[in-house]
């Protein structure tokens, strides 16, 4: 866009159906220079030296921020009419589906964690230090292998509050166990057991041991908070 003379952009990644099996389609939006922009110039950066296909160009006339932030989310949130096409469900690699240029600032409230947001936690860093991407159809057909513990609200009535997950393998085979706790059911309500644990922890190691997995690494709360805070902090930091 710096070739363009263009300060501020916005783009949004669709896939194109149309004319193939979802084709990376973009819709960018732009602020115009002063004197708009050199449209041979634009095609031939676009085409010819970035080799990202055709231009269709629209000039709208309407300048309300709101309406262009409208006309990007709208694609943003548009989902392939015929679903996912099989190339991005076993791509090994992250899509990008939104940028804006930097004087825009971020898109998101939170960002994906780095080794430097886990920096005060050492076995936090080293689950994601060199951890492959799983592609969305792997990651699709484990959807379900994870069973997520929660507790009610305190504070709202109604509500829950998440404490940890474990394997949904491990947790069937120690409720199925002669000591192991009962799975109840209430219509309306997710399924629930019922037992006393000091904590997550403890309620983990003893479903990991009726479940026959001693020693099996658990992701829990208190250690999530501690990721979150490292994360702020660093954000923070590099704000000031």
């Amino acid at each position: 866009m710096r070739l363009l003379g263009v300060e501020r952009w916005l783009w949004t990644l669709e896939l194109q159906m149309k004319t193939g099996e979802g084709w990376p389609h973009w819709h960018l939006v732009i602020d115009l220079p002063p004197g708009g922009i050199d449209l041979t110039k634009a095609w031939r950066l676009w085409r010819d030296k970035w080799h990202l296909g055709g231009l269709d160009l629209q000039r709208k006339n309407n300048r309300n921020a709101e309406h262009a932030m409208f006309y990007v989310t709208k694609y943003l949130t548009k989902y392939p009419k015929e679903g996912f096409p099989d190339w991005i469900l076993n791509l090994d690699r992250r899509i990008r589906w939104v940028q804006a240029c930097g004087k825009l600032g971020p898109l998101v409230s939170d960002r994906e964690q780095t080794t430097a947001d886990l920096a005060e936690d050492d076995e936090a860093v080293e689950s994601v230090t060199d951890k492959p991407h799983r592609p969305l159809a792997v990651r699709m057909a484990e959807c379900g292998e994870l069973v997520d513990f929660l507790l009610p609200s305190e504070d709202v009535p109604g509500r829950y509050c998440f404490v940890g997950r474990l394997p949904r393998g491990i947790v069937d085979a120690a409720v199925d166990s002669f000591a192991g706790p009962k799975r109840h059911h209430i219509k309306g309500d997710p399924p629930y057991i019922e037992g006393t644990w000091m904590n997550f922890a403890h309620l983990a190691g003893q479903l990991c041991q009726l479940g026959g997995s001693r020693g099996m690494r658990w992701f829990n709360h208190e250690r999530y908070e501690r990721i979150r805070e490292a994360g702020h902090a660093t954000r923070n930091r590099g704000a000031t």
